[in-house]
């Protein structure tokens, strides 16, 4: 009977050990999963100027975001850009229902669109001496921070009635 004991003891051990191995793998992982959400926020709040309302210290989810005026101005600007140029897709649906993740992803895909039409811009503009290339971000720069800077963007902005 003892003998049955002692080989059953580090059996159990063994089983506990890769239990608590099991158990600490989960709890890194649960961690960075929610450092990872916690950045996708953070982006999201900054790329939109967002406002961020905490309600509790324990938890950095237990939050509300909504609208600033700089907000409200990015959304102009690109709702501006948008009607001029329609191969820019706005999305109304996703602002309307303050989706900020999924309007985050709309500006993403229009990343090559904003360049396309920022060459364009250029190409067309009475302003701009013929051969003249912009830089590729200038249109997202306008949109997200209103920078009109750098050679010939302000002038072609307004030939085109973006402002």
């Amino acid at each position: 009977m003892i003998d049955w004991k002692k080989r059953l003891l580090p059996i159990i051990a063994i089983i506990v050990a890769v239990l608590l191995l099991l158990f600490y793998d989960y709890k890194a992982l649960q961690k960075s999963e929610e450092q990872a959400s916690l950045f996708d926020i953070q982006k999201v709040i900054e790329l939109f100027q967002l406002d961020a309302i905490y309600y509790s210290v324990d938890s950095p989810f237990d939050m509300e975001l909504s609208r600033s005026e700089s907000t409200d101005a990015i959304l102009a600007r690109w709702k501006a850009v948008s009607e001029v140029f329609p191969q820019v897709s706005y999305p109304k649906e996703a602002i309307d229902q303050e989706d900020w993740f999924q309007m985050e992803e709309s500006f993403k895909s229009n990343q090559d669109v904003f360049e396309d039409v920022i060459k364009k811009m250029y190409e067309e503009a009475e302003s701009v001496p013929s051969g003249e290339r912009p830089y590729w971000l200038a249109l997202t720069e306008y949109i997200l921070y209103n920078y009109q800077g750098g050679r010939y963007r302000a002038e072609v902005l307004g030939e085109f009635g973006i402002e």
